[in-house]
């Protein structure tokens, strides 16, 4: 299997990504969570075809990357859709590595729960 073949997308004219504390609570582009005020996440600011677009990506979501990135040579992937991304990835090694689609299935799910659950503890 061929190491890494994402297709040639523009990518943004004007970029700026840093790891930031939250002021406020914020929600996560991929897992749709609560980022809660004082927690770490990374903000993405860019210019793509012409229009500006934000993306915070919880510390959850961004450890299921760095996990995602450390077991595939190539991963091509979209803000606001990793999740599907990782997943469609994974599933396409899973035959050179069997278990890979399941662990990556198990750690979405995990992410999601507990963003879910930090959602529900904040508005109680």
């Amino acid at each position: 299997m061929d190491a890494c073949c994402c297709p040639d997308l523009d990518g943004p004219s004007v970029f700026d990504e840093r790891l930031v504390k939250a002021k406020k609570a914020h929600k996560c582009t991929e897992c749709c969570g609560v980022i809660l005020p004082g927690e770490m996440y990374l903000k993405t600011w860019g210019i793509w075809e012409g229009e500006a677009h934000t993306f915070k990506r919880c510390a959850d979501c961004i450890d299921l990357v760095k996990w995602a990135e450390a077991h595939v040579p190539c991963i091509c992937w979209l803000y606001g859709e990793t999740h599907s991304n990782i997943r469609d990835a994974m599933d396409e090694w899973d035959r050179e590595c069997p278990g890979l689609a399941a662990e990556a299935d198990a750690k979405i799910k995990a992410v999601r729960a507990k963003r879910r659950e930090l959602q529900i503890s904040a508005t109680a």
